[in-house]
């Protein structure tokens, strides 16, 4: 079965400059990475407006299939920033997943432990390798705090070969990633992780999350949280408004040859 040469590239790897060896051996030994000012202001701006509209007219908890949602969330396919990195880990032929929208209330319990990746870990993955399988990448287009859900890891668990725990018990290395609006978070499928409840009461959101992978998939996580004052942020004066925490979500495969 043939494929598009330009599209899949002339070389498997890219070349590393020293700053993108540093972030690939951080991300490879505790199995995440925060990438600064991944999104511009204008960005997250263009990012909002096209995520509150998206949610105004579906009104969905989840919204799937949102890279087809809105022209305006196209670039974060192939947003240099991230895909940058992701290459330096994954290789150069990577290609989309899936790009998914979610909706956090207020009250929203804590999620429990879980991996994005199904299949089970090996510790002794086959001889062309497997790791990561997957990389999930939010974007971030508000402030994350402890009190609207933000994500929580496990820095390491994705070399853990066990599940995590059908339950949200505190782990004593867990770390809370109090994202600010323009940052991304990358993080291996297999890193055990969970969303924070949400401890407002009124009516708070939780935007979509864009993804790549390798293999099966990689993905990618756009976060709105609340407008509460941050820097960044906008005030939209009510408490709902206030209260948002909102994410976007996409995959990518990678092309074995």
């Amino acid at each position: 079965m043939g494929y598009d040469a330009e599209i899949v590239g002339p070389r498997m790897n890219p070349d590393l400059t020293p700053e993108l060896e540093r972030e690939t051996a951080f991300f490879r030994k505790w199995g995440y990475l925060v990438v600064e000012d991944a999104l511009n202001v204008q960005q997250v701006e263009t990012l909002r407006g096209a995520l509150d509209e998206t949610f105004v007219r579906r009104g969905e908890t989840f919204t799937h299939q949102l890279l087809e949602e809105d022209d305006r969330f196209a670039f974060l396919l192939d947003h240099p920033p991230v895909l940058d990195r992701m290459k330096a880990i994954l290789g150069n032929c990577v290609q989309l997943h899936s790009a998914t929208a979610r909706v956090t209330k207020p009250g929203e319990p804590d999620q429990n432990w879980h991996r994005d990746i199904p299949w089970p870990k090996d510790p002794e993955p086959p001889p062309y390798g497997n790791e990561p399988g997957q990389i999930n990448c939010g974007y971030y287009l508000d402030q994350l705090t402890m009190e609207n859900g933000p994500i929580v890891i496990v820095p390491g668990s994705h070399r853990a070969p066990f599940k995590p725990p059908e339950t949200h018990a505190r782990f004593p290395d867990e770390k809370h990633v109090l994202a600010r609006p323009g940052q991304a978070v990358m993080f291996d499928g297999w890193l055990f992780h969970r969303g924070a409840a949400n401890q407002f009461g009124t009516e708070p959101q939780s935007l979509p999350d864009v993804l790549p992978e390798r293999l099966d998939e990689v993905p990618g996580t756009l976060r709105r949280p609340p407008g509460d004052g941050h820097a960044g942020e906008r005030n939209e004066g009510t408490e709902t408004a206030a209260r948002r925490n909102r994410p976007v979500v996409a995959h990518m495969d990678e092309c074995l040859p």
